[in-house]
C-alpha cells in the first residue's frame, strides 16, 4: 500500500506543478483529483490498522466506522472542488468563444477566469508525465484488485476501480494537452469541464457511500428468526435472557454484518464448553448469512433455575389453548393460565375458568396457588393496586403461544 500512496504523491506532485506552470485547468484538476485519492489511500491503511484492533467495552463493535467518517470528508471537499474547476473550465469556454457575456458574469462571481495554456518548452516533459500516469493507474489498480480479494477487504478493490478509472481521467487530460499543442485551446477547457464532472462523480458515489455506512440497516426480520431458530436448536443454550425483538438483533453498518444475542446456559455448562459451543455457533451464523465477515456477539447469562409460578389472563382460544388472546382486562377474563416454570421454560399449563363473583375471591385464589407474577397486556391503577402483592410483568404480545415461544 507503501508504493500507491508514493506513487499518488510524485503524481499529485508534478501534475499540480505542471498545471500552474502551463495553466492547464484540466492538468491542475486532475492532480487534485489524485490529491483525494492520497487521502483516500491513507484511509484504507488506517482501517486495515483499525481493523486488527480487538474490540473493547468502549468501542464493543470496533472503530470500522472511522473509514467512512473519513471518506464522507473527502467526499464532501472533492464535490466542492469539483464544482468550483467545473465553473471555472466552463467559464474559460464561453469566454473562448465569446459567448453568453451574461452567463460569464454571473461565473465569475464564483470563479476566476483560467489563463490560456502556455506548453512552451513543457510540452513533451508534460506528455510523458500524464502517460506515465496513466501506466502507473492502471499497474496499481490491478495490483489493488488482486490484493484486495486476496485478503477479502472490500475497501481496498473499491480503491483499486476507483484508481482504474483515474487512467481514463488522465487519458482526457493528455488528449486536451495534444489538443492545444495543435492550436485547438478550448479542448482544454472542454477537457476540464470532464474531469471536472468525473470529479464530481467521484465525490458523489464518495458521500452516497460513506452515508450509506454509516447508517445502520436491518437485516430484517426473516434473517433474525432464521438465527433464533439456529441458536434455539443448539445443544447447550437453554434460551434468551429477553423477549420478543430482543431476542437477536442482527444490522448492517457498512460492509459489516453485526448479530447481537444473549442467551441462557445451564449453570452446569462450564467456560470452555461455552466457548466451542460459541464457536460453532459464529461458523453456523456466518454460513446462514453467507457472510465470513460477519460479526456476532453472544453474550451468556446463567439460567436461573428457580421455580415461578405466572398468571396469564385469557379471553378466548382459537385452535387450542397455545393460541389463546390473552385478555387486557385482568378482572374480564373468561379464564387463567397458571404457568409453572423454571428459568425460561414451561413446566406445566393449568387452565382456571374465571367463576369467580368478586375480587375478594380472585386475591384469596391468587394466594392459594401462590402466584409470583402475573403477565398483563395493558396496565391500569386498579390492577396494579389489586396486585400490589405480585410481581407484574407488562407484555406486547396478544397470543399466549408468543409470550412463551
Amino acid at each position: 500500500m507503501s508504493i500507491v500512496i508514493v506513487m499518488y504523491i510524485i503524481k499529485v506532485f508534478l501534475k499540480l506543478f505542471l498545471g500552474t506552470k502551463i495553466g492547464s485547468i484540466s492538468l491542475y484538476t486532475d492532480g487534485l483529483h489524485n490529491l483525494s485519492d492520497v487521502f483516500q489511500a491513507l484511509l484504507v491503511v488506517f482501517a486495515l490498522y483499525l481493523s486488527r484492533q480487538p474490540e473493547n467495552a468502549k468501542y464493543p463493535i470496533g472503530k470500522s466506522s472511522v473509514e467512512s467518517i473519513g471518506t464522507l470528508l473527502i467526499g464532501l471537499t472533492l464535490f466542492y472542488a469539483g464544482l468550483i474547476f467545473l465553473a471555472k473550465s466552463l467559464l474559460g469556454l464561453l469566454n473562448y468563444f465569446n459567448i453568453f457575456p451574461f452567463l460569464i458574469q454571473l461565473l465569475l462571481h464564483v470563479a476566476e477566469l483560467p489563463s490560456q495554456v502556455d506548453l512552451g518548452n513543457s510540452f513533451w516533459i508534460t506528455v510523458i508525465v500524464v502517460g506515465f500516469s496513466i501506466v502507473c493507474s492502471w499497474i496499481v489498480s490491478r495490483y489493488q484488485i488482486n490484493v484486495g480479494r486476496m485478503h477479502n477487504h472490500p475497501s481496498l478493490i473499491s480503491d483499486g476501480k476507483e484508481t482504474l478509472s483515474d487512467s481514463f481521467v488522465e487519458l482526457a487530460v493528455l488528449s486536451g494537452i495534444i489538443g492545444t499543442s495543435l492550436g485547438l485551446y478550448y479542448l482544454d477547457y472542454l477537457f476540464g469541464m470532464i474531469v471536472a464532472i468525473l470529479v464530481l462523480r467521484t465525490a458523489t458515489e464518495l458521500i452516497k457511500e460513506s452515508s450509506n455506512n454509516l447508517l445502520q440497516r436491518s437485516l430484517g426480520q426473516e434473517e433474525i428468526v432464521k438465527i433464533e431458530k439456529l441458536l434455539s436448536n443448539t445443544s447447550g443454550i437453554e434460551g434468551f435472557d429477553t423477549k420478543g425483538s430482543d431476542r437477536v438483533m442482527a444490522y448492517k453498518i457498512g460492509k459489516f454484518s453485526f448479530v447481537f444475542a444473549k442467551v441462557y446456559v445451564s449453570p452446569l455448562l462450564t467456560s470452555e464448553g461455552f466457548y466451542h459451543i460459541k464457536k460453532g455457533i459464529h461458523a453456523r451464523i456466518r454460513e446462514l448469512m453467507s457472510d465470513s465477515e460477519a460479526r456476532i456477539y453472544l453474550k451468556q447469562s446463567v439460567l436461573d433455575e428457580t421455580p415461578r409460578r405466572a398468571l396469564i389472563p385469557v379471553s378466548k382460544t382459537l385452535k387450542d389453548d397455545v393460541y389463546a388472546f390473552i385478555e387486557e382486562d385482568f378482572f374480564k377474563a373468561k379464564q387463567y393460565y397458571i404457568v409453572d416454570l423454571k428459568g425460561d421454560r414451561i413446566v406445566s399449563v393449568i387452565c382456571w375458568r374465571n367463576t369467580f363473583k368478586d375480587k375478594k375471591e380472585i386475591n384469596d385464589f391468587l394466594k392459594k396457588k401462590r402466584i409470583d407474577m402475573v403477565y398483563l397486556v395493558k396496565e391500569t391503577k386498579e390492577t396494579n393496586k389489586f396486585l400490589a402483592g405480585v410481581k407484574v410483568q407488562k407484555t406486547n404480545f396478544l397470543c399466549f403461544k408468543d409470550l412463551f415461544h
